[in-house]
């Protein structure tokens, strides 16, 4: 459904900046509601300021806003009460726009009782943009619309003017050889956004962080290590990757056996759609790193020069932008678990400033 509608509705009948904002212009059922003098009213509102940056306690969501940009980390429960029926096992999920446009998704609903392995598919963890631990689930299923364990997360830090956000969830703690799952998000306001995930185990697990991407994407790899996402050959999104322990870099795209690479547009409803996984094989503790770098009229693919060096107690990520060299520092134990700077381009010498 295309809220717009919805807030144009709102805009005509009470003025409400915000909805004027969101509506852009009057919606005809609106007009039909409320007459010409709700059109006058929606005439007369300004549109509001762009929204922030902002937590949603209840539901469990955190949205890290830039401009045109939004990146919405799921830091709730699984679902509602005891048996979360319709909860997906998605804990710490990140998923990401751009001026608009879906990027990294949600795979939506797939099905419920008509195909039982697209009920299965799409609730699990391996379908959304979070990390799966030895292929399973980080709540464990117990029926169509139950399940046995559920995966808690906290929200361990959060700096919404920084755009800085760590959690963990302890889903995969159930395990003989127990994982903890944290997650650091660095989403400064221009450029790109840097996601750490620190796996907290000690025998060899095969990890896996995973980025499903809208259907009308098209996802190629460029190198072992980099993923260039397009929409009819226009760069949209580029995602550079790094592993304390190496790692292998797999696309996939409408696959039935095993069920991976579809998005949901609603019940009973699939398209093929490019996932992307990045793992490693071994023991941890480890950490698997993702630079996600929206793009907008770029002409040719950027090269971030992405490093990722273990100082201590510290991570460090580097990496490269038009602005100069940017570090992001993460120290998950620390009061100030993400920190970050830049050493801005010197200009040429004799460029004009």
């Amino acid at each position: 459904m295309d809220a717009r509608g919805l807030a144009s509705a709102l805009a005509a009948r009470l003025g409400h900046a915000g909805a004027r904002r969101a509506a852009g212009s009057l919606d005809a059922r609106a007009l039909w509601l409320f007459g010409q003098e709700g059109a006058g009213r929606f005439d007369l509102t300004a549109p509001g300021e762009p929204p922030g940056s902002l937590t949603l306690p209840h539901g469990g969501l955190v949205i890290l806003r830039g401009p045109g940009r939004r990146a919405l980390v799921d830091v709730g429960p699984l679902g509602y009460l005891s048996i979360a029926a319709h909860g997906h096992a998605d804990a710490l999920s990140l998923t990401l726009a751009d001026h608009g446009e879906e990027l990294v998704v949600d795979p939506g609903v797939g099905s419920y009782f008509g195909r039982p392995e697209r009920r299965r598919g799409f609730r699990g963890t391996a379908f959304h943009p979070t990390v799966t631990v030895d292929g399973l689930d980080q709540s464990e299923p117990g029926g169509p619309f139950l399940w046995r364990s559920h995966a808690r997360t906290r929200l361990v830090h959060l700096d919404l003017e920084r755009g800085a956000l760590v959690a963990e969830h302890d889903g995969y703690e159930r395990l003989p050889d127990r994982v903890r799952h944290r997650r650091a998000v660095h989403a400064p306001p221009e450029g790109p956004l840097v996601v750490l995930d620190r796996l907290e185990g000690s025998a060899a697990h095969a990890y896996a962080q995973v980025w499903p991407f809208h259907p009308e994407l098209e996802a190629k790899a460029a190198g072992p290590r980099t993923v260039r996402v397009a929409r009819q050959e226009e760069p949209r999104l580029l995602i550079a990757f790094e592993c304390s322990q190496g790692g292998e870099l797999t696309l996939v795209r409408g696959e039935e056996e095993p069920f991976a690479g579809w998005w949901s547009p609603r019940l009973e409803s699939v398209r093929p759609a490019w996932f992307c996984a990045w793992g490693t094989s071994a023991p941890g503790p480890l950490e698997l790193v993702a630079l996600l770098w929206p793009l907008r009229g770029a002409e040719e693919w950027p090269e971030p020069e992405l490093v990722v060096t273990r100082e201590g107690e510290r991570t460090v990520v580097a990496y490269t932008t038009s602005a100069g060299r940017h570090t992001v520092c993460f120290s998950l134990g620390s009061p100030e678990p993400v920190r970050s700077s830049i050493v801005a381009r010197q200009p040429l010498e004799g460029a004009a400033l």
